[in-house]
């Protein structure tokens, strides 16, 4: 698997089922926030919220596909060259898995690096398919779209936790 693969998967699955559903700020004295011609004020200690999948999922930012895991939309090709290079998220849209500024998140790099060694540990000697799960579906389409089912109805709290477990799943075959 090239670090380019492993690159546009992660940014568009945690785009998709990122593991922060939102990110709670209080502010410590009452602030005045001017959006397009109007001011709003949030008093101190109020809890405000960033919905980081409404965000992440907003066909304004990520286009009319943007509820389909598309890691292709991370990928820029330079048209002098053909070279294929992970994309940045374009300016001006947000893409907060790990927070911005100066709340980023510390474990930003780690995680990173941590994700590409599992996933290149685990299919180094793994291949992973949709479960057929007998009496429920019988085609690996209808155990994909299954999967993606089960994993779009999970519930997040502060990680995702799946709701249906037992009604799709994965198998590792060795290679």
């Amino acid at each position: 698997m090239s670090k380019l693969a492993d690159g546009n998967k992660q940014y568009e699955t945690l785009r998709l089922w990122g593991p922060i559903p939102d990110a709670a700020r209080w502010p410590s004295e009452t602030q005045v926030l001017r959006v397009r011609d109007k001011n709003l004020i949030v008093p101190a200690k109020t809890y405000v919220s960033t919905n980081m999948y409404g965000i992440h999922s907003d066909p304004r930012w990520w286009g009319l596909d943007s509820l389909e895991w598309n890691p292709k939309r991370w990928i820029t090709i330079d048209p002098r060259t053909g070279r294929e290079t992970i994309a940045q998220p374009p300016t001006g849209v947000p893409f907060l898995a790990w927070s911005v500024g100066p709340r980023i998140c510390p474990g930003k790099k780690f995680s990173q690096v941590e994700f590409v060694a599992v996933i290149a540990t685990v299919l180094k000697s793994f291949r992973i398919k949709p479960q057929i799960i007998p009496g429920k579906m019988q085609t690996e389409k209808q155990a994909r779209d299954a999967l993606l089912d089960v994993v779009n109805d999970s519930v997040y709290v502060i990680t995702p936790k799946i709701s249906r477990p037992g009604d799709a799943g994965v198998v590792f075959t060795p290679r």
